[in-house]
Protein backbone atom coordinates (compact mmCIF):
# COMPACT_ATOMS: atom_id res chain seq x y z
CA UNK A 1 0.00 0.00 0.00
CA UNK A 2 1.58 3.27 -1.12
CA UNK A 3 0.25 6.68 0.05
CA UNK A 4 0.17 8.01 -3.52
CA UNK A 5 -2.35 5.30 -4.37
CA UNK A 6 -4.74 6.43 -1.61
CA UNK A 7 -7.29 9.24 -1.53
CA UNK A 8 -8.37 10.98 1.69
CA UNK A 9 -11.59 13.02 1.85
CA UNK A 10 -11.51 15.76 4.50
CA UNK A 11 -14.87 17.28 5.50
CA UNK A 12 -14.72 20.32 7.83
CA UNK A 13 -16.55 23.66 7.87
CA UNK A 14 -13.44 25.50 9.08
CA UNK A 15 -11.26 26.49 6.07
CA UNK A 16 -8.14 26.79 8.23
CA UNK A 17 -8.48 23.14 9.35
CA UNK A 18 -9.00 22.07 5.75
CA UNK A 19 -5.85 23.87 4.58
CA UNK A 20 -3.75 22.50 7.44
CA UNK A 21 -4.85 18.89 6.96
CA UNK A 22 -4.59 19.05 3.19
CA UNK A 23 -1.06 20.43 3.25
CA UNK A 24 0.18 17.91 5.81
CA UNK A 25 -1.45 14.82 4.25
CA UNK A 26 -0.24 15.79 0.77
CA UNK A 27 3.30 15.99 2.19
CA UNK A 28 2.82 12.37 3.34
CA UNK A 29 2.02 11.46 -0.27
CA UNK A 30 -1.77 11.13 -0.11
CA UNK A 31 -4.19 12.55 -2.63
CA UNK A 32 -6.59 14.84 -0.73
CA UNK A 33 -10.04 16.06 -1.69
CA UNK A 34 -12.02 18.45 0.49
CA UNK A 35 -15.54 19.58 1.32
CA UNK A 36 -16.64 22.41 3.64
CA UNK A 37 -20.07 21.11 4.62
CA UNK A 38 -21.62 17.73 5.36
CA UNK A 39 -23.78 17.25 2.30
CA UNK A 40 -20.98 18.31 -0.07
CA UNK A 41 -18.78 15.79 1.71
CA UNK A 42 -21.33 13.03 1.14
CA UNK A 43 -21.57 13.91 -2.58
CA UNK A 44 -17.76 13.95 -2.85
CA UNK A 45 -17.60 10.46 -1.32
CA UNK A 46 -20.12 9.18 -3.86
CA UNK A 47 -18.20 10.78 -6.72
CA UNK A 48 -14.59 10.00 -5.79
CA UNK A 49 -14.86 6.84 -3.62
CA UNK A 50 -12.05 7.87 -1.24
CA UNK A 51 -10.09 5.30 0.74
CA UNK A 52 -10.80 7.10 4.02
CA UNK A 53 -12.92 10.03 5.27
CA UNK A 54 -11.78 12.50 7.95
CA UNK A 55 -15.10 13.91 9.12
CA UNK A 56 -15.87 16.85 11.41
CA UNK A 57 -18.97 16.33 13.57
CA UNK A 58 -20.09 19.87 14.41
CA UNK A 59 -21.13 21.43 11.10
CA UNK A 60 -24.19 23.53 10.17
CA UNK A 61 -26.87 21.77 8.16
CA UNK A 62 -25.91 18.13 7.73
CA UNK A 63 -23.61 17.31 10.65
CA UNK A 64 -20.93 14.61 10.78
CA UNK A 65 -23.17 12.03 12.40
CA UNK A 66 -25.73 12.39 9.61
CA UNK A 67 -23.02 12.20 6.94
CA UNK A 68 -21.69 8.99 8.50
CA UNK A 69 -25.20 7.50 8.49
CA UNK A 70 -25.63 8.43 4.82
CA UNK A 71 -22.28 6.88 3.90
CA UNK A 72 -23.01 3.63 5.74
CA UNK A 73 -26.46 3.40 4.10
CA UNK A 74 -25.03 3.45 0.56
CA UNK A 75 -23.67 0.20 -0.89
CA UNK A 76 -20.82 1.95 -2.73
CA UNK A 77 -19.58 3.87 0.34
CA UNK A 78 -20.52 1.68 3.32
CA UNK A 79 -17.05 0.12 3.58
CA UNK A 80 -15.09 3.39 3.50
CA UNK A 81 -13.43 3.96 6.92
CA UNK A 82 -14.70 7.10 8.67
CA UNK A 83 -12.54 8.87 11.27
CA UNK A 84 -14.28 11.62 13.26
CA UNK A 85 -12.40 14.87 14.00
CA UNK A 86 -14.22 16.86 16.64
CA UNK A 87 -14.06 19.04 19.73
CA UNK A 88 -16.76 16.86 21.34
CA UNK A 89 -14.81 14.71 23.79
CA UNK A 90 -17.65 13.20 25.87
CA UNK A 91 -17.76 9.42 26.11
CA UNK A 92 -21.38 9.46 24.93
CA UNK A 93 -20.37 11.30 21.75
CA UNK A 94 -17.62 8.76 21.04
CA UNK A 95 -19.96 5.84 21.62
CA UNK A 96 -22.50 7.37 19.24
CA UNK A 97 -19.81 7.78 16.59
CA UNK A 98 -18.67 4.17 16.87
CA UNK A 99 -22.27 2.92 16.83
CA UNK A 100 -22.79 4.76 13.54
CA UNK A 101 -19.84 2.88 12.04
CA UNK A 102 -16.83 5.15 12.57
CA UNK A 103 -13.48 3.38 12.99
CA UNK A 104 -11.70 6.06 15.02
CA UNK A 105 -12.33 9.30 16.91
CA UNK A 106 -9.78 12.15 17.19
CA UNK A 107 -10.49 15.15 19.42
CA UNK A 108 -9.53 18.72 18.65
CA UNK A 109 -7.14 20.41 18.90
CA UNK A 110 -5.50 17.61 16.96
CA UNK A 111 -1.87 16.69 16.45
CA UNK A 112 -0.95 16.31 12.78
CA UNK A 113 1.52 13.47 13.40
CA UNK A 114 -1.16 11.60 15.36
CA UNK A 115 -3.64 12.06 12.52
CA UNK A 116 -1.16 10.77 9.94
CA UNK A 117 -0.41 7.72 12.11
CA UNK A 118 -4.09 6.93 12.63
CA UNK A 119 -4.82 7.40 8.94
CA UNK A 120 -2.05 4.97 8.03
CA UNK A 121 -3.29 2.49 10.65
CA UNK A 122 -6.84 2.49 9.32
CA UNK A 123 -5.74 2.25 5.69
CA UNK A 124 -3.47 -0.68 6.52
CA UNK A 125 -6.27 -2.43 8.40
CA UNK A 126 -8.65 -1.92 5.48
CA UNK A 127 -6.00 -3.25 3.11
CA UNK A 128 -5.40 -6.35 5.25
CA UNK A 129 -9.13 -7.09 5.46
CA UNK A 130 -9.58 -6.70 1.69
CA UNK A 131 -6.57 -8.88 0.93
CA UNK A 132 -7.69 -11.54 3.36
CA UNK A 133 -11.07 -11.69 1.62
CA UNK A 134 -9.33 -12.08 -1.75
CA UNK A 135 -7.07 -14.79 -0.34
CA UNK A 136 -10.09 -16.73 0.87
CA UNK A 137 -11.63 -16.52 -2.61
CA UNK A 138 -8.38 -17.72 -4.18
CA UNK A 139 -8.17 -20.65 -1.76
CA UNK A 140 -11.77 -21.60 -2.53
CA UNK A 141 -11.31 -21.40 -6.31
CA UNK A 142 -8.02 -23.28 -6.36
CA UNK A 143 -9.32 -26.08 -4.15
CA UNK A 144 -12.41 -26.34 -6.32
CA UNK A 145 -10.25 -26.83 -9.40
CA UNK A 146 -8.11 -29.42 -7.65
CA UNK A 147 -11.25 -31.32 -6.65
CA UNK A 148 -12.42 -31.20 -10.26
CA UNK A 149 -9.04 -32.39 -11.51
CA UNK A 150 -8.36 -29.20 -13.47
CA UNK A 151 -5.27 -27.12 -12.74
CA UNK A 152 -4.03 -25.54 -15.94
CA UNK A 153 -1.14 -23.07 -16.12
CA UNK A 154 -3.58 -20.15 -16.39
CA UNK A 155 -5.11 -20.96 -13.00
CA UNK A 156 -1.76 -21.33 -11.22
CA UNK A 157 -0.15 -18.29 -12.87
CA UNK A 158 -3.16 -16.07 -12.17
CA UNK A 159 -3.06 -16.88 -8.46
CA UNK A 160 0.72 -16.57 -8.13
CA UNK A 161 0.74 -13.27 -10.05
CA UNK A 162 -2.03 -11.82 -7.88
CA UNK A 163 -0.10 -12.69 -4.71
CA UNK A 164 3.21 -10.96 -5.50
CA UNK A 165 2.38 -7.37 -4.54
CA UNK A 166 0.10 -8.25 -1.59
CA UNK A 167 2.87 -10.39 -0.07
CA UNK A 168 5.37 -7.53 -0.30
CA UNK A 169 2.84 -5.18 1.31
CA UNK A 170 2.08 -7.66 4.09
CA UNK A 171 5.77 -7.94 4.93
CA UNK A 172 6.13 -4.15 4.98
CA UNK A 173 3.05 -3.70 7.18
CA UNK A 174 4.26 -6.42 9.55
CA UNK A 175 7.57 -4.56 10.06
CA UNK A 176 5.69 -1.34 10.88
CA UNK A 177 2.97 -2.97 12.96
CA UNK A 178 4.35 -1.72 16.28
CA UNK A 179 4.82 1.89 15.23
CA UNK A 180 1.33 2.20 13.70
CA UNK A 181 -0.36 -0.02 16.30
CA UNK A 182 -1.95 -2.52 13.92
CA UNK A 183 -3.64 -5.48 15.55
CA UNK A 184 -1.31 -8.45 15.03
CA UNK A 185 -4.36 -10.70 14.65
CA UNK A 186 -5.15 -9.04 11.32
CA UNK A 187 -1.59 -9.56 10.07
CA UNK A 188 -1.43 -13.15 11.31
CA UNK A 189 -4.75 -13.97 9.65
CA UNK A 190 -3.53 -12.57 6.34
CA UNK A 191 -0.24 -14.51 6.49
CA UNK A 192 -2.10 -17.73 7.36
CA UNK A 193 -4.28 -17.21 4.30
CA UNK A 194 -1.20 -16.71 2.13
CA UNK A 195 0.35 -19.89 3.52
CA UNK A 196 -2.85 -21.79 2.75
CA UNK A 197 -2.86 -20.50 -0.82
CA UNK A 198 0.81 -21.38 -1.26
CA UNK A 199 0.16 -24.92 -0.02
CA UNK A 200 -2.88 -25.25 -2.28
CA UNK A 201 -1.01 -24.00 -5.34
CA UNK A 202 1.80 -26.50 -4.68
CA UNK A 203 -0.79 -29.29 -4.63
CA UNK A 204 -2.23 -27.90 -7.86
CA UNK A 205 1.17 -27.91 -9.57
CA UNK A 206 1.82 -31.50 -8.47
CA UNK A 207 -1.61 -32.62 -9.70
CA UNK A 208 -1.04 -30.81 -13.00
CA UNK A 209 2.20 -32.77 -13.52
CA UNK A 210 0.35 -36.02 -12.89
CA UNK A 211 -2.44 -35.12 -15.30
CA UNK A 212 -0.07 -34.03 -18.07
CA UNK A 213 1.53 -37.49 -18.15
CA UNK A 214 -1.83 -39.21 -18.60
CA UNK A 215 -2.60 -38.87 -22.32
CA UNK A 216 -4.56 -41.36 -24.39
CA UNK A 217 -6.69 -41.67 -27.50
CA UNK A 218 -10.18 -40.54 -26.57
CA UNK A 219 -13.53 -40.68 -28.33
CA UNK A 220 -14.94 -37.17 -27.83
CA UNK A 221 -18.45 -38.68 -27.59
CA UNK A 222 -17.46 -40.21 -24.24
CA UNK A 223 -16.26 -36.85 -22.92
CA UNK A 224 -19.45 -35.06 -23.91
CA UNK A 225 -21.74 -37.77 -22.61
CA UNK A 226 -19.97 -37.79 -19.24
CA UNK A 227 -20.39 -34.01 -18.95
CA UNK A 228 -24.06 -34.13 -19.95
CA UNK A 229 -24.75 -36.83 -17.36
CA UNK A 230 -23.01 -34.71 -14.70
CA UNK A 231 -24.96 -31.54 -15.58
CA UNK A 232 -28.21 -33.51 -15.68
CA UNK A 233 -27.54 -34.84 -12.20
CA UNK A 234 -26.48 -31.44 -10.82
CA UNK A 235 -29.63 -29.76 -12.14
CA UNK A 236 -31.84 -32.55 -10.78
CA UNK A 237 -32.80 -33.43 -14.37
CA UNK A 238 -34.19 -29.94 -15.05
CA UNK A 239 -31.65 -28.93 -17.75
CA UNK A 240 -32.19 -30.17 -21.27
CA UNK A 241 -29.22 -30.07 -23.65
CA UNK A 242 -29.76 -31.38 -27.15
CA UNK A 243 -27.13 -33.83 -28.31
CA UNK A 244 -27.41 -36.64 -30.85
CA UNK A 245 -24.65 -39.22 -30.67
CA UNK A 246 -23.62 -40.75 -34.00
CA UNK A 247 -21.65 -43.92 -34.74
CA UNK A 248 -18.71 -41.86 -35.99
CA UNK A 249 -15.58 -42.09 -33.87
CA UNK A 250 -14.31 -38.58 -33.22
CA UNK A 251 -10.86 -39.40 -31.84
CA UNK A 252 -8.41 -36.99 -30.18
CA UNK A 253 -5.25 -37.50 -28.17
CA UNK A 254 -5.36 -35.99 -24.71
CA UNK A 255 -6.32 -36.13 -21.06
CA UNK A 256 -9.89 -37.21 -20.45
CA UNK A 257 -10.35 -35.26 -17.19
CA UNK A 258 -9.04 -32.02 -18.65
CA UNK A 259 -11.16 -32.22 -21.79
CA UNK A 260 -14.18 -33.10 -19.69
CA UNK A 261 -13.63 -29.99 -17.59
CA UNK A 262 -13.22 -27.77 -20.66
CA UNK A 263 -16.59 -28.87 -22.05
CA UNK A 264 -18.21 -28.60 -18.61
CA UNK A 265 -16.93 -25.03 -18.17
CA UNK A 266 -18.41 -23.96 -21.51
CA UNK A 267 -21.81 -25.51 -20.85
CA UNK A 268 -22.00 -24.04 -17.35
CA UNK A 269 -21.14 -20.55 -18.69
CA UNK A 270 -24.22 -20.56 -20.93
CA UNK A 271 -27.14 -20.72 -18.46
CA UNK A 272 -30.66 -21.23 -19.79
CA UNK A 273 -33.57 -19.12 -18.57
CA UNK A 274 -37.26 -19.91 -18.96
CA UNK A 275 -37.84 -17.84 -22.11
CA UNK A 276 -37.49 -20.57 -24.67
CA UNK A 277 -33.71 -20.63 -24.80
CA UNK A 278 -32.02 -23.89 -25.70
CA UNK A 279 -28.53 -25.37 -25.75
CA UNK A 280 -27.24 -27.95 -28.18
CA UNK A 281 -23.90 -29.69 -28.67
CA UNK A 282 -22.76 -30.56 -32.19
CA UNK A 283 -19.62 -32.28 -33.52
CA UNK A 284 -18.09 -32.27 -36.97
CA UNK A 285 -14.74 -32.42 -38.77
CA UNK A 286 -13.18 -29.08 -39.62
CA UNK A 287 -10.01 -27.27 -40.64
CA UNK A 288 -8.69 -24.01 -39.23
CA UNK A 289 -9.11 -20.65 -40.92
CA UNK A 290 -6.04 -18.37 -41.12
CA UNK A 291 -7.38 -16.38 -38.20
CA UNK A 292 -7.75 -19.50 -36.04
CA UNK A 293 -4.27 -20.75 -36.97
CA UNK A 294 -2.87 -17.54 -35.44
CA UNK A 295 -4.47 -18.52 -32.11
CA UNK A 296 -2.61 -21.79 -31.80
CA UNK A 297 -0.03 -22.04 -29.06
CA UNK A 298 3.37 -20.76 -30.16
CA UNK A 299 5.25 -23.27 -32.36
CA UNK A 300 2.17 -25.54 -32.53
CA UNK A 301 1.88 -27.22 -35.95
CA UNK A 302 -1.43 -27.14 -37.78
CA UNK A 303 -3.13 -30.54 -37.94
CA UNK A 304 -4.68 -31.88 -41.16
CA UNK A 305 -8.12 -31.97 -39.58
CA UNK A 306 -9.79 -31.05 -36.30
CA UNK A 307 -12.73 -32.26 -34.27
CA UNK A 308 -14.90 -29.18 -33.82
CA UNK A 309 -17.22 -29.17 -30.81
CA UNK A 310 -19.88 -26.48 -31.10
CA UNK A 311 -21.90 -25.50 -28.04
CA UNK A 312 -24.84 -23.41 -29.25
CA UNK A 313 -27.28 -21.35 -27.21
CA UNK A 314 -30.18 -20.04 -29.28
CA UNK A 315 -32.72 -17.27 -28.61
CA UNK A 316 -30.43 -15.72 -25.99
CA UNK A 317 -28.67 -12.38 -25.79
CA UNK A 318 -25.32 -13.82 -24.78
CA UNK A 319 -25.20 -11.76 -21.59
CA UNK A 320 -21.94 -12.05 -19.74
CA UNK A 321 -20.07 -13.80 -22.56
CA UNK A 322 -17.10 -12.29 -24.35
CA UNK A 323 -16.88 -12.22 -28.12
CA UNK A 324 -13.20 -12.90 -28.79
CA UNK A 325 -10.39 -14.95 -27.36
CA UNK A 326 -8.36 -11.78 -26.78
CA UNK A 327 -11.15 -10.25 -24.69
CA UNK A 328 -11.23 -13.39 -22.60
CA UNK A 329 -7.75 -12.62 -21.31
CA UNK A 330 -8.46 -8.91 -20.93
CA UNK A 331 -11.64 -9.47 -18.92
CA UNK A 332 -9.92 -12.05 -16.72
CA UNK A 333 -7.06 -9.72 -15.82
CA UNK A 334 -9.35 -6.79 -15.09
CA UNK A 335 -11.03 -8.66 -12.26
CA UNK A 336 -9.61 -8.92 -8.77
CA UNK A 337 -10.44 -12.61 -8.89
CA UNK A 338 -9.88 -13.77 -12.48
CA UNK A 339 -12.48 -15.77 -14.37
CA UNK A 340 -10.82 -19.09 -13.66
CA UNK A 341 -13.29 -21.29 -15.56
CA UNK A 342 -12.79 -19.59 -18.93
CA UNK A 343 -9.06 -19.08 -18.43
CA UNK A 344 -8.68 -22.76 -17.55
CA UNK A 345 -10.74 -23.82 -20.58
CA UNK A 346 -8.62 -21.74 -22.93
CA UNK A 347 -5.47 -23.18 -21.41
CA UNK A 348 -6.72 -26.78 -21.65
CA UNK A 349 -7.60 -26.43 -25.32
CA UNK A 350 -4.23 -24.86 -26.17
CA UNK A 351 -2.34 -27.56 -24.26
CA UNK A 352 -4.14 -30.08 -26.48
CA UNK A 353 -2.96 -28.32 -29.64
CA UNK A 354 -6.33 -26.72 -30.32
CA UNK A 355 -8.05 -23.35 -30.38
CA UNK A 356 -11.08 -21.76 -28.75
CA UNK A 357 -13.55 -19.48 -30.55
CA UNK A 358 -16.70 -17.55 -29.61
CA UNK A 359 -19.28 -16.06 -31.95
CA UNK A 360 -21.59 -13.93 -29.84
CA UNK A 361 -24.85 -12.07 -30.35
CA UNK A 362 -25.64 -12.86 -33.98
CA UNK A 363 -29.39 -13.41 -34.30
CA UNK A 364 -29.57 -13.98 -30.54
CA UNK A 365 -27.24 -16.95 -30.83
CA UNK A 366 -24.00 -17.73 -29.02
CA UNK A 367 -21.69 -20.37 -30.52
CA UNK A 368 -18.67 -21.55 -28.57
CA UNK A 369 -16.33 -23.78 -30.57
CA UNK A 370 -13.47 -25.99 -29.42
CA UNK A 371 -11.11 -27.24 -32.15
CA UNK A 372 -8.97 -30.27 -31.22
CA UNK A 373 -6.50 -32.09 -33.52
CA UNK A 374 -8.13 -35.24 -34.87
CA UNK A 375 -6.55 -38.69 -34.61
CA UNK A 376 -7.15 -40.71 -37.76
CA UNK A 377 -8.80 -44.04 -36.92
Amino acid sequence: MRPEDKTILTVDDTPANIRLLTHYLQKQGYRVITAEDGFEGFKAAIQYHPDLVLLDIMMPGTDGYEVCELLKAEEETKDIPVVFLTAKADVEDKIKGFELGAVDYITKPFNLVEIATRVETQLNLKYLQEQNALYQEAIHDTRRFINLGVVGDAVIQNIQYNLEDPLKNLERIAKRSESVKINRNEIDAAFKSVEAIDSTVKKAIELKKQLETKRETINIHSVIQTVLDLIDEESDHSTSIEYTRSDTKWLVNGNFSLLQQAVYNILSSLPIDKNGESISVQIETSTLTKDLVKRLKKDEKTAKSYVRIDVVRENGEGDGMVDTEANLFIESKKKKCPDLELSATLNIVREHGGVFDIQNGQQKKVVVSLYLPMVQS
